[in-house]
């Protein structure tokens, strides 16, 4: 059975167990990996085409596996067999979420798999590249196809090489040779070559493995595809053939860099690494020892941009590289301009400490006004209840008054003058009774008057009210930081609306009203707008239609959806973006944002420790104002309160 036919579901027999193949998630020129079923650490690899050298080439890997082949390549575990006994593939190890080089070293790839990696991350793996093919080449194999989709790297700059069953092994005293090969990144010699009887050499290996360093270090850059000096066309591989390597500063050669790039930010002997590596003398091509040690050098010697914490560059140059490059016009090869991935741990730590100073603080009570209804009414004298309650019963003083006056004045008894006196004397200390009562009841008035004018003036300095907004505020910042990336993305979509506004108009222009899909609303309604002046999809917006009669949030609702739905039609088919120095202006508006965000947290617990304290000061103030006040209304309003409620009964 030809092996490409097998799929999942299959049976296939390993050296101790029996494998069955599961769904597809890769393929290549050579052959398809799946995964299998019940295993998550293992995939299988199917070759598409039947070699019968193949079983003795796995089998003689396998026996010749250690932990260090392992460790940095996916290293056959157990050959594959089919029904026909034949082998039909191999079992490896399996990589989840580990990356292809290219998505590492390639900026908008970089910036999609690792947004936070800085320049480190790149020497770092390139490092670790160097020590994998030094680790390969010590076990006397040779690569052959070293190319950037069989490096896979994955979160922390570690490496591991796939593809392992292509590298040329001699096994028994048999050659296997690298059958394949990408001829970007042959060296000279093997242009052109057949590689089906070529021995290829370590050499051979070093010449690729230069190129994929300076890609990673450059940002996806070929060191051989350059600007011609001449006006004339000179292909990659004719390049390579010829020795033209962009960036020499040792040979005259008619290419050079690109615009807006060097490769001055690599330390001296780097460079000088390069120059040997793509010189035309194959002896003196670097080893993978030799570039691990001056990568380690590198690394160690790493700083950060004072103005851009995500620039980390070599401490040699002057000015931060990264910088220079984005002034140049040329593309933003990090994403933000602040250390992302610090930003959540350092927001969550401040935010605590904020949490804990607001939890800690003595917050100031409301001021309560005291009502002198409230009070326990006094108990009264029996003068002051006598007369409190005479005088809530004004008719019988009138009429104790009337008729003995009306008696004296007719002459008809002296008994009546006497009662008249007695009347008028007993009038005394009502009048007294009563004078006191309302005097006691102003004092008392102008009291609740001022603590009322009090409270309101506390209710107004909201200083509590302040404390507690401070806090949200701080929160709000916290959940920014803690999702900043998510922020800067808002932003900038924010960035291009504003930026393409004239080419989404032109684009809604296009669609007619009557065109539109606004459910049950119909056609009528419809050609009425395209009569009142609404032509196309542009003339649709919350600020721009007028109705009249009923329904109009209905329609307005139906032609608001249809006009975000074209909006999001227009920007998934468009390729807007950004300039370099737009991005730069954004990135570098959002790092300020982060660092006032980050400022204000830091803070955060001392601020709302003195926002506690004013507002504490402001309400002792109070309290110590209305100290005096609250005395009148404890001394005059039991009895005031006792003479109105009597004045109830």
């Amino acid at each position: 059975m030809i092996p490409s036919l097998f799929g999942s579901g299959v049976l296939l027999a390993g050296d101790r167990t029996e494998y069955r193949l599961g769904k597809k998630i890769a393929e290549g020129g050579e052959g398809i990996v799946y995964r299998v079923e019940g295993r998550d650490d293992i995939v299988a690899k199917i070759y598409r085409e039947f070699d019968f050298t193949r079983e003795a080439k796995l089998r003689g890997m396998v026996a010749r596996a250690t932990k260090r082949l392992h460790r940095v390549s996916a290293w056959p575990l157990s050959p594959l067999q089919g029904p026909d006994s034949k082998t039909v593939g191999f079992i490896m190890q399996r990589l989840e979420s580990w990356q292809p080089l290219h998505s590492v070293y390639q900026v908008k790839h970089r910036l999609d798999n690792y947004p936070n990696r800085t320049w480190a991350f790149l020497v770092r793996a390139s490092r670790n590249l160097a020590v994998c093919v030094h680790d390969l080449h010590e076990a006397d194999l040779v690569l052959g196809d070293v190319n950037e989709s069989n490096v896979l790297v994955d979160d922390r700059a570690m490496v591991k090489i796939i593809d392992a069953d292509s590298f040329q092994i001699e096994i028994d005293s048999r050659l296997y040779p690298c059958k394949v090969g990408k001829s970007e990144l042959l060296p000279p010699e093997l242009l052109g070559a057949s590689f089906k009887d070529t021995r290829r050499t370590q050499e051979h290996d070093r010449f690729s493995l230069a190129i994929l360093i300076f890609q990673t270090l450059v940002f996806g850059r070929h060191p051989f595809a350059g600007r011609p000096k001449k006006d004339e066309e000179l292909p990659l591989e004719a390049c390579i053939q010829k020795g033209y390597y962009a960036y020499t500063q040792q040979r005259d050669v008619p290419l050079g860099p690109p615009p807006n790039i060097d490769i001055k930010f690599l330390p001296e002997d780097i460079r000088d690494l390069f120059e040997r590596a793509f010189g035309s003398d194959s002896a003196r091509r670097p080893s993978a020892n030799e570039w691990f040690s001056a990568l380690k050098g590198l690394e160690d010697q790493l700083k950060s941009c004072p103005e851009n914490s995500s620039h980390k560059h070599w401490m040699g140059t002057g000015k931060c590289p990264w910088c220079e490059m984005e002034e140049r016009g040329s593309f933003p090869v990090f994403r933000s301009s602040v250390d992302i991935a610090e930003l959540p741990e350092q927001s969550d730590q401040l935010w605590k400490e904020v949490q804990d100073a607001r939890q800690n603080l003595p917050l100031p009570d409301q001021f309560e006004r005291p009502k002198y209804q409230d009070f326990q009414p006094a108990e009264l004298s029996g003068p002051e209840k006598f007369f409190g309650k005479t005088a809530t019963r004004s008719p019988i003083w009138f009429w104790a008054i009337f008729l003995p006056m009306q008696a004296v004045l007719r002459g008809q008894s002296p008994l009546a003058a006497s009662i008249l006196v007695l009347v008028v004397l007993a009038l005394i200390p009502y009048a007294f009774f009563q004078a006191r009562n309302q005097l006691r009841r102003r004092k008392l008035l102008k009291a609740d008057a001022a603590l009322q004018k009090m409270w309101l003036q506390y209710g107004a300095d909201q200083s509590v009210q302040t404390l507690n907004r401070r806090y949200e505020e701080l929160r709000d910042m916290h959940e920014v930081l803690n999702g900043f990336d998510e922020y800067v993305q808002q932003a900038r979509k924010k960035a291009l609306e504003t930026k393409y506004r004239p080419q989404l108009e032109s684009f809604l222009r296009k669609y007619s009203l009557l065109a539109a899909d606004i459910g049950p609303y119909g056609r009528e309604k419809l050609s009425a707008l395209y009569d009142s002046g609404y032509k196309t999809a542009a003339d649709i917006g919350d600020d721009k239609l007028k109705f009249a009669g009923g329904q109009s949030s209905e329609i307005r609702q139906a032609l608001m959806n249809w006009r975000t739905t074209l909006e999001s039609q227009f920007w998934a088919t468009s390729a807007y973006s950004l300039t370099a120095s737009e991005e730069r202006q954004l990135l570098n508006k959002m790092r300020k944002q982060a660092l006032t965000f980050r400022k204000a947290l830091q803070e955060g617990p001392e601020e709302l420790r003195r926002l506690s304290e004013e507002a504490e000061e402001r309400r002792q103030r109070l309290l110590a104002s209305s100290k005096a006040y609250e005395d009148e209304l404890q001394q005059w309003g039991p009895s005031v309160l006792a003479y109105e409620r009597m004045g109830r009964r």
